[in-house]
């Protein structure tokens, strides 16, 4: 049994290590162009009026209290929304919060969490919609990275992130590539586990998408 599960580790390790060599390059391209994004704005330190900044804002604070105080599933406002007991973080998705919570709590600083968390999430998306694409269209690297850039840096992706401020469509936007290459896989392949995953995430982001 002991055997068993050390092949495993060493198959996992041996996996990560062959992705790294094979994707080194890809990382540091995607992570150079989730800085360009991010960084006219970060230089200033201090955040720009979006749309929902305000909102997002105090639910990331919130977040990051709760889990402060060891409530990692917050139901009511407490900290945030005039202290009166919201039910804001119950009706509206979670997950995006957890990512610039963690974040938060490592940095301190809530500009610059929040825009190093801009910056992760850029990153994320760079990264899906590159394995998306590959995913139905294996051979076509360059297509891949072409769709990646033009995706993950579009004007509604920047629209999202910096002018309505809204985390919740914007790590909708990030699944959507892997919701897109799953429904393919299922109707041609019966493979459905992609489209689930990628769903899953839609839900768990963003209550809806129009």
């Amino acid at each position: 049994m002991s055997d068993e599960t050390g092949s495993q580790t060493d198959s996992l390790g041996t996996r990560l290590i062959t992705f790294g060599k094979k994707y080194w390059i890809t990382a540091i391209a995607f992570l150079v162009f989730s800085i360009m994004n991010v960084i006219l704005l970060f230089r200033y330190n201090w955040l720009f009026g979006g749309q929902d900044l305000q909102f997002h804002l105090q639910r990331i604070d919130e977040m990051t209290h709760n889990l402060l105080g060891g409530n990692l599933n917050p139901y009511l406002a407490t900290f945030n929304l005039n202290q009166l007991g919201s039910a804001v973080m119950s009706l509206y998705p979670k997950l995006p919060l957890y990512l610039f919570a963690a974040i938060r709590l490592i940095v301190g600083n809530p500009i610059t969490s929040f825009y190093l968390g801009m910056i992760l999430t850029t990153f994320l998306c760079l990264w899906i919609s590159y394995a998306a694409y590959h995913s139905v269209r294996k051979t076509d690297t360059l297509g891949a990275y072409i769709f990646a850039i033009a995706y993950a840096l579009s004007g509604l992706n920047v629209t999202y992130n910096f002018l309505m401020a809204d985390i919740g469509i914007s790590f909708t936007i990030i699944v959507l590539p892997l919701v897109f290459a799953g429904y393919y896989h299922w109707i041609t392949a019966g493979k459905y586990k992609m489209l689930a995953v990628g769903m899953t995430l839609v839900c768990l982001s963003h209550v809806s998408y129009d």
